[in-house]
């Protein structure tokens, strides 16, 4: 009995440890993103989270009004820098041409964040 309770309470401590939580927030300050879909829904939170953290954003989507909006909130939240490049990620040109420009604006070393369906390429 007293080894079931000690391989349980082993088992326990084992996963909290592999658990735990290990992100940190400074990690992303300053880093850059491009956010997909980032009009509405998830796309759009996922950037205002991203600037909460302090990240350099490019934002992408079909629709340029609500992109001037987003990025005006992102640069409210604290984004160190909050740009957007219109495009059609369904259009099988646009990912290429959206990702060049977003190269062209940040520079290299861009993290890619989609919340929706990405063409095969």
């Amino acid at each position: 009995m007293m080894l079931k309770v000690k391989l349980a309470v082993l088992t326990a401590v084992v996963t909290a440890y592999i658990w735990r939580d290990t992100f940190d927030p400074e990690s992303v300050r300053g880093a850059r993103v491009l956010v997909t879909g980032a009009s509405m829904g998830i796309g759009e939170q996922m950037a205002y989270h991203y600037a909460r953290l302090g990240a350099q954003l490019i934002i992408t989507a079909r629709r340029e009004s609500a992109l001037q909006k987003v990025v005006e909130r992102c640069v409210e939240l604290g984004a160190q820098k909050a740009l957007y490049v219109v495009g059609d990620m369904s259009d099988p040109a646009d990912p290429e041409r959206v990702l060049r420009q977003a190269v062209d604006l940040l520079g290299p070393k861009l993290s890619s964040s989609s919340p929706g369906k990405m063409p095969m390429l």
